[in-house]
């Protein structure tokens, strides 16, 4: 250690000089007997320091171990505190069950179904993103709670009906996968449902432009007027989709753009263009059995203050037969019904100058097999329209 040098040369120094103050002769022996001593003594002060330091280290030791013990124990009085809450984390959970739920023949969207109060949907869910107006023209909800991409309307302070924006593999996997004895289809294969019967409860999915929608309500006289015609078909089997589809021979399209109006849409290469009209409105491609016509037109021309409604007006009083779909929104809708031994499937596109249009008929035996054409055809089908 550094300070056992400077002790021990001090004592011999002062050997030295109290012998040279007595004028006697330096004794070695008596040096070396002082020089023992000298040893020895620092060495016990060494041992003493030692002691000393190791008797502070166990302190500190202790104190530290103390505190930590301190320590220990408040961060287990929080722990307890946070398991608690974690523990009521856990019930929330179990509280709010997975996105999509058959419970005693009533669907539920995140444990929300139709009826509850306004005020379990926010004990449930919490406060909404959004309280909004429902926009809706014809028989709006009283007022809309918006949670992200699901939309719950409330009526009297309960639930009437919800919506739910997705995309169509989540819904197959999450919802309609999960159910195969309560799946359905429309007969062109655009909407997917799923039905309880009892209850009345009904979930139907399709593409809304360009956003796959789920949406949650009560079946009405038109679905089950649909189901009675067949143009809404029961699939016991899930399979039996994945059998059609594997079924199915290869179809080839062709893309026709129209350059007057700028809609476009597919059709099946093997299918015959009749010589388009002079104005370049439209186009109709065939086969022998399916037909397209599609065309566009001005609108506001003739009758000003058109809309969407009074074309749709115009459209359900010209038609002889039970609607078997149908279906208005924003700026399109869409009729289907039999005319004859014919299925007729009507799109309209509403603008502010224009409009597109585009009817498909074909034979009513032919239903399965045309399906997914028709499907591919609607599917492409994008209007450009003057807004």
């Amino acid at each position: 250690m550094m300070y056992t040098k400077p002790k021990l040369l001090f004592s011999l120094i002062l050997i030295l000089f109290l012998s040279a103050c007595q004028n006697n002769p330096v004794d070695r022996e008596s040096i070396e007997e002082e020089k023992q001593v000298a040893n020895e003594t620092v060495e016990s002060e060494d041992k003493g320091k030692e002691e000393e330091n190791k008797s502070e280290a166990i302190e500190k030791k202790s104190q530290a171990d103390s505190e930590v013990v301190e320590v220990d124990q408040n961060e287990q009085q929080q722990s307890d505190g946070e398991e608690i809450d974690l523990n009521k984390v856990v019930k929330e959970n179990n509280d709010n069950p997975k996105l999509f739920e058959d419970i005693e023949q009533k669907f539920y969207i995140q444990g929300v179904t139709l009826g509850d109060p306004k005020s379990l949907v926010i004990e449930k869910l919490g406060n909404p993103d959004e309280e909004k107006e429902d926009s809706s023209e014809l028989d709006p909800s009283d007022t809309v709670l918006s949670y992200n991409n699901l939309n719950i309307y409330i009526t009297n302070n309960k639930v009437t009906h919800m919506n739910l924006q997705t995309n169509e593999g989540f819904f197959k996997k999450e919802f309609y996968n999960l159910y195969p004895n309560r799946q359905y289809i429309s007969e062109d294969s655009s909407m997917f449902y799923l039905y309880e019967e009892p209850t009345g409860h009904l979930i139907y999915a399709k593409y809304d432009n360009e956003n796959f929608m789920v949406y949650f309500d009560y079946a009405d006289g038109n679905f089950k007027l649909n189901l009675d015609e067949q143009w809404i078909i029961k699939t016991s089997d899930q399979n039996r989709l994945v059998v059609i589809e594997q079924n199915e021979p290869t179809v080839l399209y062709n893309t026709y753009t129209n350059e007057r109006f700028g809609f476009t849409f597919e059709y099946p290469s093997d299918f015959v263009m009749d010589e388009p009209p002079t104005n370049g409105d439209g186009i109709t491609v065939h086969n022998n059995e399916l037909n397209v016509t599609a065309y566009g037109g001005h609108t506001n021309v003739v009758n000003e203050g058109e809309t969407i409604e009074t074309y749709y007006e115009e459209d359900l009083s010209s038609i002889n037969a039970e609607i078997s779909y149908q279906q208005i929104k924003d700026n399109w809708y869409v009729l289907s019904y039999k005319e004859g031994n014919e299925i007729v499937y009507k799109k309209f596109f509403f603008g502010d100058s224009t409009f597109n249009t585009f009817i498909i008929t074909y034979p009513v035996e032919k239903q399965e097999v045309y399906e997914p054409i028709v499907t591919h055809i609607s599917d492409s089908f994008v209007p450009s329209l003057n807004e």
